[in-house]
């Protein structure tokens, strides 16, 4: 029997004797053009990558994040349970 845990960043599949079976994370991906490449940058993590096709970056981000989280491991307690506030920030030019 598995038991799941969800929170806003994570989801925790436990087995039957309480032990970690899974756990899937969220994080937020931000991705921009830059010339003729895709760059894209965990926000949590402040992992970036590039690609030239947004398939390409949204492909590269994860691996990077996956390998980030496992040379990592001791990070992986302190990743915030609650997703961060994206505004937009807007200027009037003086």
């Amino acid at each position: 029997m598995r038991q799941a845990v969800e929170h806003d960043r994570f989801l925790l599949t436990f087995n039957r004797n309480h032990h970690i079976f899974n756990c899937m994370y969220k994080f937020t991906t931000i991705i921009s053009k830059e010339g003729k490449w895709y760059i894209a940058r965990c926000v949590e993590l402040g992992v970036v990558t590039q690609g030239k096709t947004i398939e390409k970056v949204q492909k590269n981000i994860k691996e990077a994040v996956e390998l980030y989280l496992e040379n990592r491991p001791k990070s992986k307690t302190h990743l915030s349970k609650k997703a961060p506030l994206i505004t937009t920030l807007e200027l009037e030019r003086v």
